[in-house]
Protein backbone atom coordinates (compact mmCIF):
# COMPACT_ATOMS: atom_id res chain seq x y z
CA UNK A 1 0.00 0.00 0.00
CA UNK A 2 0.98 3.32 -0.99
CA UNK A 3 0.37 6.85 -0.18
CA UNK A 4 1.00 9.70 -2.69
CA UNK A 5 3.20 7.11 -4.42
CA UNK A 6 5.22 6.53 -1.38
CA UNK A 7 5.17 2.86 0.26
CA UNK A 8 3.31 3.46 4.18
CA UNK A 9 5.17 2.01 7.15
CA UNK A 10 5.06 -1.96 7.20
CA UNK A 11 3.88 -1.87 3.12
CA UNK A 12 3.68 -4.63 1.86
CA UNK A 13 1.89 -7.02 4.13
CA UNK A 14 2.27 -10.67 4.29
CA UNK A 15 -2.02 -12.59 3.76
CA UNK A 16 -3.02 -15.88 4.24
CA UNK A 17 -6.39 -16.59 2.34
CA UNK A 18 -8.02 -19.45 4.09
CA UNK A 19 -10.38 -21.56 2.35
CA UNK A 20 -14.14 -21.01 2.90
CA UNK A 21 -16.62 -23.12 4.63
CA UNK A 22 -17.05 -26.45 3.23
CA UNK A 23 -19.34 -26.90 0.06
CA UNK A 24 -20.81 -30.52 -0.57
CA UNK A 25 -21.59 -29.23 -3.59
CA UNK A 26 -17.89 -28.98 -4.78
CA UNK A 27 -16.24 -31.76 -2.70
CA UNK A 28 -14.10 -34.28 -4.56
CA UNK A 29 -14.77 -38.04 -4.31
CA UNK A 30 -12.16 -40.61 -5.28
CA UNK A 31 -12.15 -44.06 -5.80
CA UNK A 32 -15.90 -44.94 -6.00
CA UNK A 33 -17.17 -43.98 -9.31
CA UNK A 34 -16.99 -46.80 -12.38
CA UNK A 35 -16.74 -50.33 -12.05
CA UNK A 36 -19.55 -52.74 -9.85
CA UNK A 37 -19.29 -53.67 -6.59
CA UNK A 38 -18.24 -57.11 -5.62
CA UNK A 39 -20.63 -59.07 -3.22
CA UNK A 40 -19.00 -59.20 0.16
CA UNK A 41 -15.63 -57.31 -0.53
CA UNK A 42 -15.06 -53.65 0.68
CA UNK A 43 -14.87 -50.62 -1.90
CA UNK A 44 -12.90 -47.72 -0.70
CA UNK A 45 -12.81 -44.35 -1.30
CA UNK A 46 -11.70 -40.82 -0.29
CA UNK A 47 -13.53 -36.98 0.04
CA UNK A 48 -11.96 -34.18 -0.54
CA UNK A 49 -13.34 -31.57 1.19
CA UNK A 50 -13.75 -27.91 -0.61
CA UNK A 51 -14.80 -24.61 -0.63
CA UNK A 52 -17.88 -22.98 -2.87
CA UNK A 53 -14.47 -22.01 -5.28
CA UNK A 54 -12.97 -25.18 -4.97
CA UNK A 55 -10.18 -24.53 -2.25
CA UNK A 56 -9.23 -27.35 -0.71
CA UNK A 57 -9.87 -27.60 2.98
CA UNK A 58 -7.03 -29.06 5.17
CA UNK A 59 -8.97 -28.33 8.89
CA UNK A 60 -11.76 -31.12 10.04
CA UNK A 61 -15.09 -30.22 11.50
CA UNK A 62 -16.42 -31.99 8.59
CA UNK A 63 -18.80 -35.24 8.95
CA UNK A 64 -18.67 -37.64 6.21
CA UNK A 65 -20.49 -40.45 5.49
CA UNK A 66 -22.55 -42.97 3.02
CA UNK A 67 -25.97 -43.72 2.25
CA UNK A 68 -26.51 -47.04 0.98
CA UNK A 69 -29.91 -48.30 -0.32
CA UNK A 70 -29.63 -51.83 -0.41
CA UNK A 71 -30.99 -54.65 -2.86
CA UNK A 72 -34.57 -55.63 -3.09
CA UNK A 73 -34.92 -58.47 -0.76
CA UNK A 74 -31.44 -58.41 0.51
CA UNK A 75 -30.78 -60.09 3.71
CA UNK A 76 -28.01 -59.07 4.94
CA UNK A 77 -26.54 -55.58 6.68
CA UNK A 78 -24.91 -53.05 4.37
CA UNK A 79 -21.47 -52.00 6.22
CA UNK A 80 -19.85 -48.93 5.60
CA UNK A 81 -16.70 -46.90 7.73
CA UNK A 82 -16.03 -43.62 7.71
CA UNK A 83 -12.49 -42.33 9.02
CA UNK A 84 -11.23 -38.41 8.78
CA UNK A 85 -7.85 -38.29 8.08
CA UNK A 86 -4.85 -35.46 9.71
CA UNK A 87 -4.89 -33.71 6.05
CA UNK A 88 -8.72 -33.20 6.63
CA UNK A 89 -10.20 -35.53 3.79
CA UNK A 90 -12.10 -38.54 4.77
CA UNK A 91 -11.68 -41.97 4.06
CA UNK A 92 -14.63 -43.97 3.71
CA UNK A 93 -15.62 -47.74 2.74
CA UNK A 94 -18.67 -49.57 2.09
CA UNK A 95 -19.36 -53.51 1.89
CA UNK A 96 -22.58 -55.34 0.54
CA UNK A 97 -22.96 -58.49 0.91
CA UNK A 98 -25.82 -59.18 -1.52
CA UNK A 99 -25.86 -58.79 -5.04
CA UNK A 100 -27.91 -57.07 -7.04
CA UNK A 101 -28.08 -52.95 -7.36
CA UNK A 102 -27.77 -50.54 -4.76
CA UNK A 103 -28.16 -46.60 -4.51
CA UNK A 104 -25.08 -45.26 -3.10
CA UNK A 105 -24.74 -41.35 -1.96
CA UNK A 106 -21.85 -39.88 -0.24
CA UNK A 107 -22.81 -37.20 2.53
CA UNK A 108 -20.96 -34.12 3.87
CA UNK A 109 -22.33 -32.55 6.84
CA UNK A 110 -25.07 -34.19 5.67
CA UNK A 111 -25.72 -32.96 1.85
CA UNK A 112 -24.69 -35.04 -0.68
CA UNK A 113 -21.96 -34.50 -3.00
CA UNK A 114 -22.76 -33.14 -6.24
CA UNK A 115 -21.64 -36.27 -9.29
CA UNK A 116 -21.25 -39.00 -6.36
CA UNK A 117 -24.91 -40.18 -5.90
CA UNK A 118 -26.06 -43.19 -8.41
CA UNK A 119 -27.09 -46.40 -8.81
CA UNK A 120 -24.06 -49.56 -8.87
CA UNK A 121 -24.12 -52.97 -9.42
CA UNK A 122 -23.12 -55.62 -6.91
CA UNK A 123 -21.89 -58.71 -8.45
CA UNK A 124 -21.40 -62.19 -7.24
CA UNK A 125 -17.48 -63.05 -6.06
CA UNK A 126 -16.31 -66.08 -8.22
CA UNK A 127 -14.73 -67.47 -5.07
CA UNK A 128 -15.66 -71.20 -3.89
CA UNK A 129 -19.61 -71.66 -3.14
CA UNK A 130 -19.88 -72.18 0.56
CA UNK A 131 -21.56 -75.41 1.91
CA UNK A 132 -23.95 -73.74 4.85
CA UNK A 133 -25.66 -71.76 2.28
CA UNK A 134 -25.37 -74.13 -0.58
CA UNK A 135 -28.77 -76.03 -0.73
CA UNK A 136 -30.09 -79.44 -2.16
CA UNK A 137 -33.38 -78.38 -3.81
CA UNK A 138 -36.40 -81.18 -3.78
CA UNK A 139 -37.90 -80.72 -6.96
CA UNK A 140 -38.96 -84.32 -8.41
CA UNK A 141 -41.56 -83.21 -10.95
CA UNK A 142 -41.73 -84.14 -15.00
CA UNK A 143 -41.23 -80.31 -15.87
CA UNK A 144 -38.25 -79.80 -14.06
CA UNK A 145 -36.60 -83.19 -14.58
CA UNK A 146 -37.15 -82.30 -18.35
CA UNK A 147 -35.42 -79.26 -17.93
CA UNK A 148 -32.64 -80.50 -16.82
CA UNK A 149 -31.31 -81.65 -19.89
CA UNK A 150 -30.87 -78.04 -21.02
CA UNK A 151 -29.25 -77.01 -18.14
CA UNK A 152 -32.21 -74.84 -16.70
CA UNK A 153 -32.46 -75.91 -12.80
CA UNK A 154 -34.51 -74.06 -10.70
CA UNK A 155 -33.00 -71.28 -8.25
CA UNK A 156 -35.16 -71.94 -5.39
CA UNK A 157 -37.56 -74.75 -3.66
CA UNK A 158 -37.86 -76.81 -0.95
CA UNK A 159 -34.83 -78.02 1.12
CA UNK A 160 -34.79 -82.09 0.28
CA UNK A 161 -36.92 -83.46 3.13
CA UNK A 162 -34.40 -85.08 5.52
CA UNK A 163 -37.13 -87.90 5.26
CA UNK A 164 -38.10 -88.56 1.99
CA UNK A 165 -38.72 -91.32 0.10
CA UNK A 166 -37.79 -93.13 -2.80
CA UNK A 167 -38.34 -95.85 -5.53
CA UNK A 168 -35.93 -98.10 -5.82
CA UNK A 169 -34.79 -98.84 -9.45
CA UNK A 170 -36.73 -95.51 -10.31
CA UNK A 171 -33.71 -92.55 -11.62
CA UNK A 172 -34.40 -89.38 -9.53
CA UNK A 173 -32.78 -85.96 -9.79
CA UNK A 174 -32.48 -83.36 -7.16
CA UNK A 175 -31.47 -79.43 -7.77
CA UNK A 176 -27.90 -77.95 -6.20
CA UNK A 177 -27.90 -74.38 -6.33
CA UNK A 178 -24.58 -73.42 -4.80
CA UNK A 179 -24.17 -69.76 -3.08
CA UNK A 180 -21.51 -68.27 -1.50
CA UNK A 181 -20.81 -67.26 2.05
CA UNK A 182 -23.40 -64.00 1.91
CA UNK A 183 -26.03 -66.05 0.51
CA UNK A 184 -25.86 -65.16 -3.35
CA UNK A 185 -27.15 -67.54 -6.05
CA UNK A 186 -22.70 -68.21 -7.90
CA UNK A 187 -23.32 -68.04 -11.71
CA UNK A 188 -19.96 -70.55 -12.25
CA UNK A 189 -19.94 -73.82 -12.54
CA UNK A 190 -16.52 -75.88 -11.12
CA UNK A 191 -17.11 -76.81 -7.73
CA UNK A 192 -15.62 -80.05 -6.29
CA UNK A 193 -19.40 -81.74 -6.04
CA UNK A 194 -19.81 -85.37 -4.52
CA UNK A 195 -22.76 -87.51 -3.98
CA UNK A 196 -23.00 -90.78 -2.05
CA UNK A 197 -25.82 -93.07 -1.10
CA UNK A 198 -25.42 -96.53 -0.22
CA UNK A 199 -28.69 -98.02 -1.83
CA UNK A 200 -27.07 -97.34 -5.29
CA UNK A 201 -25.54 -99.97 -7.50
CA UNK A 202 -23.52 -96.84 -9.02
CA UNK A 203 -22.66 -93.87 -7.54
CA UNK A 204 -24.83 -90.73 -7.63
CA UNK A 205 -23.59 -88.08 -10.10
CA UNK A 206 -23.15 -84.32 -9.99
CA UNK A 207 -23.93 -82.62 -13.40
CA UNK A 208 -22.33 -79.40 -13.40
CA UNK A 209 -24.69 -77.19 -15.34
CA UNK A 210 -21.87 -74.24 -15.75
CA UNK A 211 -24.26 -71.83 -14.16
CA UNK A 212 -23.35 -72.81 -10.30
CA UNK A 213 -26.05 -74.99 -10.24
CA UNK A 214 -25.67 -78.81 -10.07
CA UNK A 215 -28.09 -82.29 -11.28
CA UNK A 216 -27.58 -84.61 -8.08
CA UNK A 217 -28.97 -87.90 -10.55
CA UNK A 218 -29.38 -91.30 -8.62
CA UNK A 219 -31.12 -94.46 -9.05
CA UNK A 220 -31.41 -96.22 -5.75
CA UNK A 221 -31.69 -100.52 -5.55
CA UNK A 222 -31.61 -101.24 -2.19
CA UNK A 223 -35.17 -100.85 -0.22
CA UNK A 224 -34.18 -99.82 3.38
CA UNK A 225 -33.52 -96.76 5.29
CA UNK A 226 -30.12 -94.41 3.78
CA UNK A 227 -28.13 -91.34 3.79
CA UNK A 228 -27.65 -89.71 0.69
CA UNK A 229 -25.06 -87.48 1.18
CA UNK A 230 -24.18 -84.07 -1.01
CA UNK A 231 -20.98 -82.19 -0.08
CA UNK A 232 -19.18 -79.17 -1.66
CA UNK A 233 -15.40 -78.61 -1.11
CA UNK A 234 -15.60 -82.02 1.32
CA UNK A 235 -18.46 -79.86 3.41
CA UNK A 236 -21.78 -81.09 3.90
CA UNK A 237 -24.63 -78.60 2.35
CA UNK A 238 -27.68 -77.62 3.48
CA UNK A 239 -30.03 -80.90 3.44
CA UNK A 240 -27.04 -83.27 4.06
CA UNK A 241 -27.16 -85.75 5.13
CA UNK A 242 -30.84 -86.65 3.92
CA UNK A 243 -32.22 -89.66 5.53
CA UNK A 244 -34.16 -91.09 2.74
CA UNK A 245 -36.25 -94.32 2.83
CA UNK A 246 -36.10 -96.77 -0.14
CA UNK A 247 -39.29 -98.88 -1.06
CA UNK A 248 -39.48 -101.06 -3.82
CA UNK A 249 -40.41 -99.66 -7.31
CA UNK A 250 -42.87 -100.53 -10.29
CA UNK A 251 -43.13 -104.31 -10.64
CA UNK A 252 -41.49 -105.86 -13.97
CA UNK A 253 -42.50 -108.95 -15.16
CA UNK A 254 -38.84 -110.34 -15.71
CA UNK A 255 -38.07 -110.07 -12.26
CA UNK A 256 -41.21 -111.78 -10.78
CA UNK A 257 -42.20 -115.36 -10.05
CA UNK A 258 -45.17 -117.60 -9.74
CA UNK A 259 -45.79 -120.15 -6.88
CA UNK A 260 -48.23 -123.06 -6.67
CA UNK A 261 -49.22 -126.66 -8.08
CA UNK A 262 -51.27 -125.12 -10.63
CA UNK A 263 -48.10 -124.29 -12.77
CA UNK A 264 -48.01 -127.84 -13.77
CA UNK A 265 -51.20 -129.86 -12.67
CA UNK A 266 -54.67 -129.10 -12.53
CA UNK A 267 -58.03 -130.67 -12.07
CA UNK A 268 -60.45 -130.68 -15.52
CA UNK A 269 -63.55 -128.64 -14.75
CA UNK A 270 -62.13 -127.56 -11.16
CA UNK A 271 -61.08 -124.23 -9.74
CA UNK A 272 -57.22 -123.72 -9.94
CA UNK A 273 -55.34 -121.18 -7.84
CA UNK A 274 -52.06 -120.33 -8.21
CA UNK A 275 -49.79 -117.06 -6.86
CA UNK A 276 -47.62 -114.54 -8.33
CA UNK A 277 -45.33 -112.73 -6.32
CA UNK A 278 -44.44 -109.47 -8.43
CA UNK A 279 -40.89 -107.65 -7.96
CA UNK A 280 -38.98 -104.09 -9.23
CA UNK A 281 -36.15 -104.05 -11.79
CA UNK A 282 -33.86 -104.31 -8.78
CA UNK A 283 -34.85 -107.81 -7.99
CA UNK A 284 -36.82 -106.13 -4.52
CA UNK A 285 -40.33 -107.65 -3.45
CA UNK A 286 -42.73 -105.11 -4.03
CA UNK A 287 -44.93 -103.75 -1.01
CA UNK A 288 -48.04 -102.75 -2.34
CA UNK A 289 -50.24 -103.43 -5.56
CA UNK A 290 -51.61 -102.04 -8.72
CA UNK A 291 -49.95 -104.28 -11.00
CA UNK A 292 -52.04 -105.40 -14.09
CA UNK A 293 -50.98 -108.98 -13.54
CA UNK A 294 -52.21 -111.05 -16.90
CA UNK A 295 -53.03 -114.87 -17.30
CA UNK A 296 -53.53 -116.69 -20.21
CA UNK A 297 -54.41 -120.47 -21.27
CA UNK A 298 -53.44 -121.83 -24.41
CA UNK A 299 -54.47 -125.46 -25.77
CA UNK A 300 -51.97 -127.77 -27.00
CA UNK A 301 -53.71 -130.15 -29.98
CA UNK A 302 -56.76 -129.48 -28.69
CA UNK A 303 -59.06 -126.69 -29.38
CA UNK A 304 -60.35 -126.03 -25.39
CA UNK A 305 -58.44 -123.08 -24.21
CA UNK A 306 -58.79 -122.55 -20.27
CA UNK A 307 -60.66 -119.62 -18.33
CA UNK A 308 -59.16 -117.30 -16.04
CA UNK A 309 -62.03 -117.06 -13.14
CA UNK A 310 -60.52 -114.37 -10.75
CA UNK A 311 -57.31 -112.15 -10.69
CA UNK A 312 -56.69 -110.84 -6.75
CA UNK A 313 -54.71 -107.89 -5.92
CA UNK A 314 -53.76 -108.74 -1.97
CA UNK A 315 -52.49 -104.96 -2.09
CA UNK A 316 -48.76 -106.26 -0.81
CA UNK A 317 -47.52 -107.38 -4.00
CA UNK A 318 -49.04 -110.53 -4.50
CA UNK A 319 -51.58 -111.45 -6.58
CA UNK A 320 -53.70 -114.97 -6.24
CA UNK A 321 -54.89 -116.10 -9.88
CA UNK A 322 -57.74 -118.50 -10.40
CA UNK A 323 -58.14 -120.37 -13.70
CA UNK A 324 -60.13 -123.74 -14.60
CA UNK A 325 -59.40 -125.65 -17.82
CA UNK A 326 -62.34 -127.78 -19.53
CA UNK A 327 -61.05 -130.98 -20.72
CA UNK A 328 -57.93 -132.90 -20.00
CA UNK A 329 -54.89 -132.57 -21.80
CA UNK A 330 -52.11 -130.26 -22.16
CA UNK A 331 -51.86 -126.45 -22.56
CA UNK A 332 -49.48 -124.01 -21.98
CA UNK A 333 -50.09 -121.21 -19.09
CA UNK A 334 -48.74 -117.95 -19.83
CA UNK A 335 -48.69 -115.08 -16.60
CA UNK A 336 -47.78 -111.67 -16.94
CA UNK A 337 -47.06 -108.34 -15.05
CA UNK A 338 -47.79 -105.12 -17.11
CA UNK A 339 -47.62 -106.88 -20.56
CA UNK A 340 -44.30 -108.89 -19.72
CA UNK A 341 -43.94 -112.51 -18.90
CA UNK A 342 -43.17 -113.09 -15.72
CA UNK A 343 -40.11 -115.59 -14.53
CA UNK A 344 -40.67 -118.97 -16.40
CA UNK A 345 -43.85 -118.28 -18.72
CA UNK A 346 -45.25 -120.07 -20.09
CA UNK A 347 -45.09 -123.05 -18.01
CA UNK A 348 -46.03 -126.23 -19.16
CA UNK A 349 -49.93 -127.25 -17.73
CA UNK A 350 -50.86 -130.46 -17.90
CA UNK A 351 -54.59 -131.10 -16.75
CA UNK A 352 -56.26 -135.08 -15.98
CA UNK A 353 -59.79 -136.13 -14.75
CA UNK A 354 -58.03 -137.41 -11.65
CA UNK A 355 -57.54 -135.74 -8.64
CA UNK A 356 -54.84 -138.03 -7.60
CA UNK A 357 -51.99 -136.73 -10.18
CA UNK A 358 -53.05 -132.74 -8.99
CA UNK A 359 -52.73 -133.58 -5.60
CA UNK A 360 -49.38 -135.49 -5.48
CA UNK A 361 -47.89 -132.60 -7.80
CA UNK A 362 -44.03 -133.06 -8.97
CA UNK A 363 -42.21 -135.64 -7.49
CA UNK A 364 -39.76 -134.60 -4.34
CA UNK A 365 -36.83 -133.14 -5.44
CA UNK A 366 -38.31 -132.67 -9.03
CA UNK A 367 -37.12 -129.49 -10.86
CA UNK A 368 -39.73 -126.50 -11.24
CA UNK A 369 -42.11 -126.77 -13.80
CA UNK A 370 -40.25 -125.65 -17.47
CA UNK A 371 -41.63 -123.57 -19.45
CA UNK A 372 -42.17 -124.74 -23.50
CA UNK A 373 -41.33 -123.51 -26.38
CA UNK A 374 -44.15 -121.00 -27.60
CA UNK A 375 -46.32 -122.72 -30.60
CA UNK A 376 -48.32 -121.63 -32.93
CA UNK A 377 -52.24 -121.71 -32.57
CA UNK A 378 -52.85 -120.56 -35.90
CA UNK A 379 -54.96 -123.44 -36.94
CA UNK A 380 -56.88 -123.63 -33.60
CA UNK A 381 -58.33 -120.07 -33.09
CA UNK A 382 -61.59 -121.60 -35.45
CA UNK A 383 -62.21 -124.16 -32.87
CA UNK A 384 -61.43 -122.72 -29.47
CA UNK A 385 -63.61 -122.10 -26.90
CA UNK A 386 -64.31 -120.50 -23.13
Amino acid sequence: MDVGGLPIDGSPFSLRVEPGPTAPARCEVLGLSGGELVAGEWRHCTVVPRDSHGNRRAGGGDVASLRVSPPAGAAGTVLTRAEQRPDGAHALALCVPTAGEVEVAVLVNGHEVGGASGRARVRVSAAEPDARETRLVDTRADSWLASTEAGALPRAGALLSPRAVLRADEPVAFALCCRDRFGNVVHVGGASVVASCASCAHAPRARDCGDGSYAVELTPVLVGAFELRVTVGGADVRGSPAHVRVTSGRAVGARSSALGVGLANALAGEPTTIEVATADGAGNACEEGGAAVRCTIYPVRHGHRGKVLTVTDHKNGRYAVTYAAPVSGGYELHLSVDAQPIIGSPFALSVTQTREGVERGPAPGAPAPRARRPVSYTHLRAHETD
